[in-house]
């Protein structure tokens, strides 16, 4: 791949989950009682990969779940807006799939919380992870100013949806990617094919300070290509800062 994207330990995810405390690349200029889109972002994949880890068949960890879902209900006061643009295939006509319904992070939370004490239950440990997902409601997080561009949509067999975006120069953009089983995706600026993230995955995110305008261009032109290179059809949630 041209560029792989960004990975984490699960160590380091549950121990900044359970500090509150996971920081997104250009956190240092911001204030430490607010949170923005680009943390929401990273924040968000962080805990989607913390719940794959306890999801896994051969450690089941309901510890991991509540941390995925602390992590996730410290999101709850993000105003996820849905994606405007409208997908197209890899010839530029209307991409097939379905736009699904998306989850606000505290429903998002509320079932990683039921699934633990389910898993919890069958290893005899319910009051331990009971006790724990009672802490978490309990516990108070910075507030969100704002949050991420957000689309959950079917894709078929073999499938492409193709985004053409546009974001400001000389800042931040941030995208994170999760998919029911690895796809590939690849963020590219258009105007100068800079790759900024390329790569087969499940769930990832990326970060890029853009650069300035080209010629002719008032704004900086992005294209999101994600393909389903499987012969079944499968669904993926795609975030953009």
């Amino acid at each position: 791949m041209t560029r792989k994207l960004q990975s984490v330990g699960w160590l380091l995810l549950v121990a900044c989950a359970l500090l509150g405390a996971i920081p997104a690349p250009g956190a240092e200029d911001k204030k430490d009682d607010e949170k923005f889109a680009d943390e929401v972002i990273a924040d968000t994949m962080a805990a989607y990969r913390m719940a794959e880890f306890g999801r896994n068949a051969k450690t089941p960890s309901p510890e991991a779940l509540v941390a995925a879902g602390s992590l996730l209900r410290s999101l709850k006061g993000a105003k996820l807006t849905k994606i405007a643009e409208k997908p197209t295939d890899a010839d530029g006509k209307a991409a097939a799939g379905e736009d699904q319904a998306t989850q606000n992070y505290e429903e998002q939370a509320n079932e990683l919380f039921d699934e633990a004490i389910a898993l919890a239950t069958k290893q005899g440990q319910d009051k331990t992870i009971t006790e724990l997902i009672k802490i978490a409601k309990a516990r108070q997080y910075r507030a969100v100013l704002g949050g991420p561009k957000t689309i959950n949509r079917t894709i078929g067999p073999n499938g492409w949806a193709v985004y053409n975006m546009e974001f400001e120069p000389h800042k931040r953009g941030t995208f994170g990617f999760r998919a029911s089983f690895p796809m590939k995706i690849t963020v590219v600026r258009s105007d100068n094919s800079v790759v900024i993230a390329d790569g087969v995955t499940a769930n990832d995110c990326a970060s890029h300070v853009f650069g300035g305008l080209t010629a002719g261009h008032q704004s900086v032109p992005v294209t999101i290509r994600v393909q389903n290179l499987s012969k079944q059809a499968g669904t993926f949630t795609l975030l953009v800062n």
